[in-house]
C-alpha cells in the first residue's frame, strides 16, 4: 500500500460564486449561465447557498471548485501499468460548522480552465454526478477519473455543492445553506489523498 497526497493547485482552487437572483432558480442558473466573482486568494471562503435580505435582497450561490494536479513523476513513477487505487478522498477544512439544512457533495466536472473564472460557474451541469457525499470518500467513477488523470498526467477537477445547489432543490424562503472552507492556505488547502492497492505499485 502507497499513500499520496495532491494539494489543490493554487488559482485553481477557490469558489465562484452566481450574480445575485431575485430568486433561487435565477440564481442557480443553466449550463449557459456564468458567475459574477471568482475568488482564488482567500484564506477561507463560503461554499452553499445565502439569502440577503433588505435592499436589492437576493439569492447568491458559491460553488467551490479544485483542480488536483496528478503528473507528478513521483505519483506515476509507482505505475508499471494502469494505476489502480483502492482508496480515495478529498480532505477540506472547514473554518465554521454548516448553517441550514442540507449537506455538501463532491460533484466530476470537466473542462475548467487553466485559471479559475467565472465561465467555470455552470461547469457543475457537465456532468452533476455525485461522487463524493458530506465525507467526501471518492466513489469507484471517481477512483477511475483519478486514474486516467494520473495516466494521462492532467488534472483531476471537481466540486464542492450545497445539495440543494446540486439537486436544484429550492431552499425555505430566506433561508442559508453554507459552510465555510478553507478554500487557499497553505496549512489547510483542499486535498486529495490516494491510497493505492497492492497491483498499482
Amino acid at each position: 500500500m502507497a499513500d499520496f497526497v495532491i494539494f489543490a493547485s493554487s488559482g485553481r482552487d477557490g469558489v465562484v460564486e452566481s450574480n445575485l437572483g431575485i430568486n433561487f432558480s435565477t440564481a442557480r442558473g443553466n449550463s449557459t449561465t456564468t458567475g459574477g466573482a471568482v475568488d482564488t486568494s482567500s484564506v477561507n471562503d463560503l461554499v452553499g447557498i445565502v439569502y440577503t435580505s433588505g435592499g436589492r435582497g437576493g439569492y447568491r450561490i458559491h460553488r467551490g471548485f479544485f483542480m488536483f494536479d496528478c503528473s507528478d513523476t513521483e505519483i506515476g513513477g509507482h505505475f508499471a501499468g494502469t494505476p489502480e487505487i483502492a482508496h480515495a478522498e478529498i480532505r477540506v477544512t472547514e473554518y465554521a460548522s454548516p448553517t441550514g439544512a442540507g449537506g455538501f457533495s463532491i460533484l466530476k466536472v470537466v473542462d475548467l480552465g487553466s485559471g479559475l473564472g467565472t465561465e467555470d460557474y455552470p461547469k457543475i451541469f457537465s456532468s452533476g454526478t455525485t461522487i463524493a457525499g458530506s465525507y467526501h470518500i471518492m466513489n469507484s467513477l471517481a477512483r477511475r477519473n483519478i486514474e486516467t488523470a494520473i495516466d494521462e498526467e492532467t488534472y483531476f477537477q471537481c466540486a464542492l455543492v450545497s445539495d440543494l445547489d446540486r439537486s436544484a432543490s429550492d431552499p425555505a424562503p430566506g433561508s442559508n445553506n453554507q459552510r465555510v472552507i478553507f478554500a487557499n492556505n497553505a496549512l489547510n488547502k483542499p486535498a486529495l489523498r490516494l491510497t493505492f492497492g497492492t497491483s498499482g505499485i
